[in-house]
């Protein structure tokens, strides 16, 4: 898919939350687009939606890059001007609520959960009547809805409807309406204002005969619009500039006027553009998009006049020559379905001495791109830069094919590569072959058909390799499920090109989301002494990053399985990485004496988020012309969002924090992290009051002692500390397990203090005077839990061998083993009155288990692998996050899924409960923080937070939610407005 094409569907998809008034989702599909091509009005958009979230200082943000890439948008300018004013009043002189009789959202005084979704349904059931154009049907539903719950924002909804209905009366009446409710409705005033001076230009003031016949004028223009965009949609732009005049003669406006410049545009007829754009701002010259469409077309005509030069003038007439255009493009278009790209150039050269403009000199350049012809590409595109300094992408395409030429003289010297074709067979066969893959493979991906699709796409890189089609096939491989060659699939291309863009940033995805399985799967077949299977996982590993100590571990690895000289020269790349790196020259030296003691692996450090992938070739623009109309409304239906909530942020940590404890009844915060330290911070003052250091690897986890006076860590380093809270010294270590230490817990009414390893055993300590009291062994895994019960006598255990085990501490002993998962358990709950064991596993269930029998009482299928999963406090509910982008709210008593919450943004990667389980905070790995009403499942707040959050904390005497995040910094949010 081409970028142009992947701009449009975005496009798409935006205006269509648009329609649905979902700001935030068409925020998110903006910042795709920006991503992908940014330009400055794009920025100045993005501020405008940001404005309309209500999120001002990041619209002033949006708004200044704008004008930092771009200093002539006037638009921009002024919004930025009026924003800025408005935050300094707001500032200066914080608005208080205005008394009103209406309900406000999110108070007390909330509608009942029936009127509720009966709203839901209402807003449904208008937008569907929005989306099919029948504005009566979604006057009539809006009207519905603003009996139930009455506000400002809604009667401003009303008046835009009305004024689609051409009922400009009723219109103004209800933006009246809103501005009693809230005068301060900028928006409102504007729309009211233009209604109120084309009503007076057109006689309705004073209530003239012309009202009678108001509504037979409305149907017949939304007739002629709907066949209007019929033929917009066909590209048949003549029959729609005179549908379009027809419309401008029932009832003429400023943007009508400008819409019609648009249209004259797209038919080449430029100054007849001007022309109209020029008469809309006659009747309106607040419209800044015809101000700027004025300047664009006086620069273009400009500049063919320069181009074309003096004696060319007047040679052909305006109308004849968008008709030999028009032909030209039709032409040119078979050609390219036929990929008869030399008849299709020709087409476009007649075009481009017809009509010379930058965009086509890059269209020209894509062409002659396809025709393998590098340097004609590059010279078309820099004249396109001659014309347009400020195409970006034209610049990135020179960059990449003067890139790919360097690469093609380097490999014409070498002639050590062996051809991949035998010598007799002519080049245009090849290119031949290629079109015919390459159309065979988008069939079956149109089809979703991505096994036969890599077939094609193994035989599209077996004649011709390159980065780009090494890029393809992993995403075609990770769409299959196929990660592990996926990630190797995505290394070969950065082999090939160091600089591909797209290789190195679904690579840095994969490796956050991936790399804690890929460790997993490696330790489990070192375990079993399978050494072949784990140098697989340790080399896909090394292809999603290479470090020193990794391929120093690789070496490892190779001298278990006797290959002495494969793990020599994987020393030796690892020194070359980082010359001091002491262990390796130690192996190095043992392999030499052929010391036959084997090598243990060093410890590896490990790191966590999730992957996207799209189709993607060359980046030049298509040949379709990529000039677009913008879309001109006449009026905007606003939306109510609430405002994000303020952040403070905590800096000092070296790594990403792990875990997060707040000391109870204080301000008190206890943070650990992958720096190996652990710090404890005061949150009124947000200073570090002390650091803790010893651990020799990264602290996993945290707890303190009953009484508050010690905290324990735990670590990969195989150790527990105990440390005094009050002075920060470390009283004594706790060592005897022989891998990594996973958690800690304490008993509540005995001495015991527990820990679980990666070594499938409990151990069960003294923390007064930290000796070792009994191990626990029976688990066949790692041991992740260990719960006590509230009376400190029993406790539950979890591992990744799928078993939970109930055991009698006082006695040291297992009583009970729960079978039942069919994967690992990697969540484990103890319901508050001890009555109820939780349990969710890798096999896409949730268990609920009677403690004191045994047995399971039910099993819940999630259908999806789980994220996160978390329990109430009454222990009657869980809430699940899945990887398929959605929250889920279970009744475990009854089984049943109660509420399904739809994330569209990304998966989310950790949940918690605020304000007694009023709401639901998700963090996703996209780094968006969302708050969700856990009764109707709506959102009520959503903020960018730019990293993934690994755990949350919650102070609730003083609203306080606090987020351990993977960016090395500790974010606090303040919930008071939830």
């Amino acid at each position: 898919m081409s970028l142009e094409q992947d701009l449009k569907r975005l496009r798409d998809e935006r205006q269509q939350k648009f329609n649905e008034e979902d700001w935030e989702g068409a925020l998110q599909i903006h910042d795709q687009i920006l991503e992908l091509s940014p330009s400055p009005l794009r920025y100045a958009n993005r501020g405008s939606i940001l404005y309309r979230l209500g999120r001002i200082e990041e619209a002033i943000g949006a708004y200044r890059k704008a004008l930092e890439l771009d200093p002539s948008l006037k638009r921009a300018k002024a919004d930025l001007e009026r924003l800025e004013g408005q935050l300094k009043e707001q500032k200066k002189e914080p608005q208080q609520p205005k008394e009103t009789n209406l309900p406000l959202p999110n108070q007390n005084n909330k509608i009942p959960q029936s009127q509720q979704e009966k709203l839901n349904q209402l807003r449904d059931q208008r937008q569907a009547c929005l989306q099919n154009e029948d504005w009566e049907g979604a006057l009539q539903k809006h009207d519905e809805i603003l009996a139930i719950e009455p506000t400002a924002l809604r009667y401003a909804n009303k008046g835009s409807i009305l004024y689609r209905l051409g009922r400009l009366s009723e219109a103004a009446d209800s933006y009246r309406k809103s501005l009693e409710l809230d005068p301060s409705m900028e928006a409102a005033k504007r729309d009211l204002e233009r209604l109120e001076a084309q009503m007076e230009e057109e006689g309705l003031l004073g209530g003239g005969g012309g009202k009678q016949n108001e509504k037979e004028v409305y149907e017949k223009i939304e007739r002629l619009r709907k066949q209007r965009q019929e033929k917009v949609e066909k590209g048949l732009w003549e029959e729609a500039l005179a549908i379009h005049d027809q419309v401008l003669a029932l009832e003429p406006t400023a943007l009508r006027h400008a819409n019609r410049g648009a249209l004259l545009y797209r038919l080449g007829k430029h100054h007849d553009a001007i022309a109209s754009y020029k008469t809309a701002l006659e009747l309106d010259d607040s419209l800044e998009q015809a101000k700027e469409a004025i300047t664009h077309l006086e620069g273009l005509l400009e500049e063919e006049s320069l181009l074309a030069g003096s004696e060319n003038e007047g040679d052909i007439a305006q109308e004849e020559l968008a008709q030999k255009i028009a032909e030209y493009r039709d032409q040119r278009q078979v050609f390219i379905k036929e990929k008869n790209w030399e008849k299709a150039l020709e087409m476009h050269d007649k075009i481009i001495e017809l009509e010379p403009t930058a965009l086509r000199y890059v269209n020209r350049g894509a062409m002659l791109y396809r025709m393998k012809k590098l340097h004609e590409a590059i010279d078309a595109h820099k004249k396109a830069l001659e014309m347009d300094p400020s195409l970006e992408n034209a610049k990135k395409d020179i960059a990449r094919m003067e890139k790919e030429l360097e690469k093609k003289r380097n490999a014409a010297q070498e002639e050590t590569i062996t051809p991949l074709v035998d010598n007799e067979v002519d080049q245009k066969e090849i290119e031949e072959k290629l079109e015919q893959l390459k159309a065979r493979r988008q069939e079956q991906i149109e089809l979703n058909n991505w096994e036969k699709a890599l077939q094609y796409q193994n035989e599209i890189i077996q004649l011709e390799p390159n980065a780009l089609r090494y890029t393809n096939k992993g995403s075609m491989l990770y769409r299959l499920g196929k990660v592990n060659e996926a990630i190797l699939c995505y290394r070969k291309a950065l082999e090939l090109d160091p600089e591909l863009e797209r290789a190195t940033s679904d690579l840095e995805r994969l490796k956050e989301n991936e790399m804690d399985r890929l460790r997993e799967e490696r330790q489990i077949q070192m375990e079993e002494e399978n050494w072949g299977q784990a140098l697989y996982l340790h080399d896909i590993i090394l292809a999603l990053e290479t470090t020193a100590l990794r391929m120093a571990n690789r070496g490892s690895i190779l001298y278990r399985m006797n290959r002495f000289q494969e793990a020599m020269e994987s020393y030796n790349k690892a020194l070359a990485l980082d010359p001091h790196l002491e262990k390796a020259k130690e192996d190095i030296a043992r392999l030499q004496e052929e010391m036959n003691q084997p090598q243990e692996l060093s410890a590896i450090p490990e790191e966590f988020e999730e992957v996207e992938e799209d189709e993607e070739f060359f980046d030049a623009v298509p040949v379709d012309e990529a000039e677009e109309m913008e879309q001109m409304d006449e009026f905007s239906v606003e939306e109510e969002v609430l405002s994000s909530l303020p952040v403070s942020v905590l800096e000092g940590h070296k790594g990403e924090v792990t875990d997060i404890q707040i000391v109870p009844n204080t301000s008190t915060l206890i943070t650990a992290s992958k720096d190996k330290t652990i710090k404890i911070w005061d949150i009124d003052s947000k200073e570090c009051i002390r650091t803790l250091e010893g651990h020799d690897d990264w602290v996993r986890f945290l707890t303190l002692s009953p009484d508050g006076s010690r905290l324990f860590s735990c670590s990969d380093d195989w150790n527990v500390r105990a440390w005094n809270f009050e002075s920060g010294q470390c009283e004594y270590i706790l060592e005897g397990h022989t891998m990594p230490v996973l958690h800690v817990s304490t008993s509540p009414s005995h001495r015991f203090l527990f820990s679980t390893s990666r070594d499938r055993t409990i151990k069960i300590w003294d923390y007064q005077n930290g000796k070792l009291l009994s191990t626990l062994e029976g688990h066949e895994d790692w041991v992740n839990y260990f719960i006590p019960t509230p009376d400190g006598n029993k406790a539950i255990s979890s591992s990744l061998d799928g078993d939970i085990r109930i055991w009698n501490v006082l006695g040291w002993r297992c009583t009970n083993t729960l079978k039942g998962h069919q994967g690992w358990i990697e969540f484990l709950y103890l319901v508050q009155d001890g009555s109820k064991i939780v349990s969710g596993s890798s096999d896409n269930t949730i268990k609920v288990w009677n403690f004191s029998e045994g047995t399971e009482e039910k099993s819940i299928s999630t259908n999806t692998a789980l994220t996160d999963m978390i329990l109430t406090k009454d222990g009657t509910k869980a809430i699940t996050a899945t990887k398929d982008n959605t929250i889920r709210i279970w009744d475990l008593n009854s089984g049943e899924c109660t509420k399904i919450i739809r994330d569209q943004n990304s998966i989310t990667a950790k949940l918690t409960l605020i304000n007694n389980d009023e709401y639901i905070v998700s963090s996703s790995l996209k780094g968006d923080i969302s708050i969700w009403c856990m009764a109707s499942g709506a959102k009520i707040a959503q903020f960018d937070d730019n990293t993934v959050t690994n755990k949350f904390t919650i102070i609730p005497n003083k609203n306080l939610l606090i987020g351990a995040c993977r960016d090395a910094t500790i974010k606090i949010w303040n919930t008071e407005k939830c």
